[in-house]
């Protein structure tokens, strides 16, 4: 199965997952010791997808490519990266989480040990022809049990790779309790439900509220556009980095004029 919020590369919902994504390692890494930076994703993806066959591109990325970027180093990494991807360019590539982390640990000097599962065959021969070094879990979800989570610097949680049967885009309830319970530093996303997924057996309420005792901040943003009404961050680091990762989500959310909303254990 493809899922939607993959295959539409570019989206909002991509534009605000690669910021604090971006905004939580560059945190990390520039505080970090030792000469390698391990990197877990629950769901890889591809390592790019092509923009000309992308609706979301045009609505999501594509609308951002002359906006004026503060003086913050992940901004301006993610609008370089991101942002500046030319729509009109043959064979235009707009680049995944894996590819973005891949890079910004570079940048920073370390070398990166990445640890990915994917569950398509197709996305993971692109992962391994594009990183050979890394260490891969193929056709599985991952679990919170997994040894390989408990030596990673940092976890990006991605619905797909721990869904639930009933909803491929959304985890359950025991499979999201072990994940956030993990003593990594942690960004997960998740899309916010709209009228057609009222069913789903566990609301974004309770997740905020399991998140928040967990010591994460938790950012929900809706843009109030047709399909996806919004995403939800869960995000934990040290102070410092999780501050820097709120004000960067309300720097986009008030560039494209949508409303974003943060909880902590401060009761903000």
């Amino acid at each position: 199965m493809v899922y939607e919020h993959k295959t539409k590369a570019g989206n909002l919902g991509d534009v605000f997952k690669h910021l604090a994504l971006v905004q939580m390692l560059e945190g990390l890494l520039t505080h970090h010791q030792g000469k390698h930076f391990c990197y877990a994703d629950t769901y890889a993806g591809r390592p790019d997808y092509a923009v000309t066959s992308s609706k979301g591109w045009r609505k999501g990325a594509g609308k951002l490519l002359s906006i004026d970027v503060p003086p913050m180093p992940a901004a301006r990494f993610w609008h370089q990266h991101v942002a500046n991807v030319p729509e009109s360019a043959e064979m235009a590539r707009y680049p995944g989480s894996t590819l973005l982390a891949d890079q910004l640990i570079a940048l920073h000097g370390f070398k990166s040990q990445m640890m990915l599962w994917e569950t398509t065959g197709a996305n993971m021969s692109a992962l391994r022809e594009r990183f050979p070094h890394a260490k891969y879990t193929a056709q599985a979800e991952a679990k919170a049990s997994d040894l390989l989570l408990e030596q990673a610097d940092f976890i990006f949680v991605d619905p797909p790779g721990v869904h639930s049967r009933r909803h491929p885009d959304y985890p359950n309830w025991q499979t999201l309790a072990q994940m956030l319970v993990l003593p990594s530093a942690m960004l997960m996303w998740l899309p916010l439900p709209d009228s057609l997924t009222s069913s789903r057996t566990i609301t974004h309420r309770e997740i905020r509220q399991l998140a928040v005792s967990l010591n994460f901040t938790v950012s929900e943003v809706v843009w109030n556009t047709s399909g996806m009404l919004g995403c939800q961050l869960l995000y934990r680091a040290d102070p410092a980095v999780m501050a820097a990762t709120r004000n960067i989500i309300d720097w986009m959310a008030g560039v494209i004029s949508c409303e974003a909303r943060h909880f902590d254990v401060s009761g903000a």
